[in-house]
């Protein structure tokens, strides 16, 4: 497993282009690991894109390299409806008098060096407008429609999921929570009104700014990282959104982190992030936590893409079954993140009472 793991940081680093090779030629054993690790992170199409830049003779044999192409050209295919179908949603958005940009997805990807290579998600789209009134939006396109916290889930009419959010993240301790949401309130005006080109000349969409984006991601990371799990799609999603922050905003986005509560994980991600791809003097905007990040690298490798393959509890999917292993897995995180572990629990309570509340909408 050590090997497999050396072997995907460097094809990692291949894809990022901080490396020129691996330095070794692999078996095709090795290969084939390589690509079941990179199905389990949904990083399919960001690793192929690292052995496009190997020298030939260290690439796989024609078999492993047509294997993973064809997932890629279906991954390609995606990003290019989920493209359109991002444009017509903001669109209809705008139409109907709502405010509106892209949250992650198809936002992000245009950081990428190859915006297709990303692989889509669903459409996550922040509307400037009360929970109230966007939960009735939703149930008159999905009358099913999911209403929690932060967004409401539904299904358009071709099969896309979409998630309506109120609130673009949040945070477990209740007065980092207080502080993170007033300063979404305040960044409403410049995040709905930052345009962008797709990459692919589809038209124009409107996405966060990078350095809200710094901010975003990492709450989005912690949301997650107590509820289920991260893998590596959302660290080098971060990665290219650091990549491309002005250094005229690093002072004031270090502010807001240690402002937030989240100094411990931004630490932790940059060590991950120079851990496994090596970042530059002036990106480490943060002291790297080796002992948090160290952790959070092992569980990201033995967990996968949100969690999806760790291996450490049963196959149950009854009520009891999903909270234990929930506990279970924000209790291995207590004494490294002890604020947001013993905060998310009277957190999941007060979201289940105010999500009975939106019910009558």
């Amino acid at each position: 497993m050590a090997t497999d793991i050396e072997n995907f940081i460097l094809l990692l680093k291949m894809s990022v282009g901080t490396a020129s090779s691996m330095g070794k030629q692999l078996s095709e054993t090795e290969w084939q690991s390589l690509f079941e690790m990179s199905c389990r992170q949904n990083l399919v199409g960001i690793l192929f894109h690292g052995i496009e830049n190997l020298p030939s003779e260290e690439r796989p044999d024609n078999d492993i390299l047509m294997t993973w192409y064809s997932q890629v050209v279906l991954i390609k295919k995606a990003n290019q409806k989920m493209n359109q179908r991002a444009i017509n949603a903001l669109g209809r958005f705008r139409m109907d008098g709502y405010r509106a940009c892209l949250l992650k997805g198809q936002g992000l990807s245009q950081l990428y060096p190859c915006p297709d290579y990303r692989q889509s998600g669903d459409i996550d789209v922040w509307v400037d407008g009360s929970a109230k009134s966007l939960i009735r939006y939703a149930h008159m396109f999905s009358p099913h429609s999911k209403a929690l916290y932060h967004n409401v889930e539904m299904s358009m009419k071709d099969g896309t999921l979409m998630d309506i959010h109120y609130r673009p993240s949040y945070l477990y301790n209740p007065i980092y929570n207080k502080r993170v949401s007033s300063y979404f309130d305040a960044e409403k005006t410049r995040q709905f009104s930052h345009a962008v080109e797709m990459r692919d000349g589809s038209g124009k969409i409107t996405v966060p700014t990078t350095d809200f984006n710094m901010i975003y991601l990492l709450c989005h990371i912690n949301q997650h990282l107590f509820n289920e799990g991260i893998g590596f799609k959302q660290i080098i999603d971060y990665y290219y959104v650091l990549k491309n922050l002005e250094k005229s905003d690093m002072t004031s986005v270090v502010s807001n982190i240690r402002r937030f509560g989240l100094s411990k994980l931004a630490g932790s991600v940059l060590y991950v992030l120079d851990r496994v791809i090596g970042l530059e003097d002036d990106q480490k905007i943060m002291p790297l936590d080796f002992k948090r990040g160290e952790y959070l690298l092992n569980e990201i490798f033995q967990t996968g893409h949100f969690g999806q393959y760790d291996s450490r509890y049963s196959g149950k999917s009854n009520m009891i079954a999903h909270n234990w292993r929930r506990l279970s897995h924000n209790f291995r995180f207590l004494r490294l993140f002890p604020s947001e572990v013993l905060s998310e629990l009277p957190f999941r309570i007060y979201q289940w009472v105010w999500r009975q509340m939106m019910k009558r909408y």
